[in-house]
């Protein structure tokens, strides 16, 4: 394994082989193909535009990604308004209920502007 550049969190690394030969059978061939005596061959001719259509596939993943993270935020803000609702602490004066600490302006501050960016994105 090749050293890992980046993010040490993520598990994802490199592989390198050298003078491999892998059969011509477990090739993946879904846009080019090696001929029976090696030459490549490809229905895309442009160079770019085989390279565009490799990462076509890229971009489902990261949309995935940008959704499940989006999913994760509505599901975290769910949890901190609702506790902030039934959440009461500091009575304004002795005998009184205590107040939401949704009421506070900070905790509004804190939350609000998320939800909005939530709801833009859904």
């Amino acid at each position: 394994m090749g050293t890992k550049i980046g993010n040490h969190e993520i598990d994802n690394g490199m592989v390198m082989f050298d003078n491999l030969k892998v059969p011509y059978d477990a090739l993946l061939d879904k846009i080019s193909h090696l001929t029976e005596d090696g030459k490549f061959k490809s229905n895309i001719k442009s160079n770019e535009k085989r390279f565009a259509a490799m990462l076509a596939g890229l971009a489902k993943g990261r949309l995935s990604i940008v959704n499940s993270t989006a999913v994760g935020m509505i599901n975290a803000l769910t949890i901190a308004i609702r506790y902030s609702a039934v959440r009461k602490q500091f009575a304004k004066s002795p005998g009184e209920a205590e107040t939401s600490i949704l009421d506070y302006p900070l905790q509004r501050y804190r939350l609000i502007p998320h939800l909005a960016k939530a709801m833009a994105i859904n």
